[in-house]
């Protein structure tokens, strides 16, 4: 839904991949199959992304998401910190925040 995909994942049982997304790659890991794994937001109340990602167009990717049914849960918001941003909550709870870089 959010357009990454992965040619392959590592591990005996899978713990380590790259997703892929035009020049973007986010790499995941469960080292030793824990399952402890879960949003940051869960863990501490200052920490609100689980993945932030710099953008081109924010506008337009928040159209794509919404196109195919993604859960947008900010923004598009300018921030204090010159970005335009908005947040996307996936299946799993985690959110990943794209940012664009605006002139202030």
């Amino acid at each position: 839904m959010l357009g990454f995909h992965f040619d392959r994942n590592w591990g005996e049982t899978p713990c380590f991949v790259i997703l892929l997304r035009d020049s973007i790659e986010i790499s995941l890991s469960n080292p030793g199959g824990s399952g402890f794994v879960r949003p940051n937001r869960k863990v501490h109340p200052d920490a609100p992304w689980d993945a932030y990602v710099w953008v081109h167009d924010v506008s337009a990717l928040q159209k794509e998401l919404q196109s195919k049914g993604a859960k947008v849960i900010r923004g598009p918001e300018e921030t204090l910190y010159h970005t335009r941003e908005i947040e996307v909550e996936d299946c799993n709870g985690y959110v990943l925040c794209f940012g664009q870089s605006i002139e202030g």
